[in-house]
């Protein structure tokens, strides 16, 4: 059976070969598509990306009650 350390280092290197699959995926998809879409696209994106982060920050706050309490955590 194996421990920890290689179940980690599997489902690690499982996420990366997931990722790089998306990458292409994505590359692909970008490149057909017109320069107006694409730019709604990564518009959306970036807004997507910082009401994620608010998120996660708000959900600290709360739950750490600060971020630096966070981190003696």
């Amino acid at each position: 059976m194996a421990n920890v350390s290689d179940q980690m280092s599997w489902y690690y290197k499982g996420h990366l070969l997931e990722d790089r699959a998306r990458n292409k995926v994505y590359k692909l998809v970008m490149e057909l598509l017109e320069d107006n879409t694409k730019q709604r696209l990564l518009s959306k994106q970036r807004q997507w990306i910082k009401s994620r982060d608010k998120k996660a920050l708000t959900y600290i706050d709360e739950e750490f009650e600060s971020r630096e309490k966070m981190n003696e955590w």
